[in-house]
């Protein structure tokens, strides 16, 4: 049975981890879900009709299918992208920021409404 060398560069250890776990944080800080996020977000918001193929984007991206999969089921599940065809979606954050602000309008209008209508019962 093979002895585990912790002082390795590969494993972490003492001589030599600190160069490794250099690397690794700043290969995690350039590959990670979220550089990626704003990466794939920029591919969608660049593609025509703001469309994307998530078979296109993993390889544009160089990922592996699972990062895009980890990335579209938070973007789908707050509303920023949506399915619309096996593999492809579409950016939906814009609708949804109309959308937000209409609601935001309507409410102002509806409390307007109510401070006028409290008014009229008063007198």
């Amino acid at each position: 049975m093979e002895e585990d060398n912790f002082d390795s560069p590969d494993r972490g250890g003492e001589n030599g981890g600190g160069i490794r776990q250099n690397l690794g944080k700043r290969l995690r800080q350039e590959n990670g879900l979220v550089e990626l996020t704003k990466k794939f977000i920029q591919l969608i918001k660049d593609a025509p009709e703001q469309c994307v193929d998530l078979n296109d984007a993993v390889d544009k991206l160089a990922v592996q299918k699972r990062r895009i999969y980890d990335i579209t089921n938070v973007l789908e599940g707050i509303g920023l992208i949506s399915k619309y065809k096996k593999n492809k979606i579409r950016w939906a954050g814009d609708d949804k920021q109309k959308r937000s602000s209409q609601i935001m309008f309507s409410t102002k209008r509806l409390k307007k409404v109510e401070e006028d209508n409290d008014l009229a019962l008063e007198t």
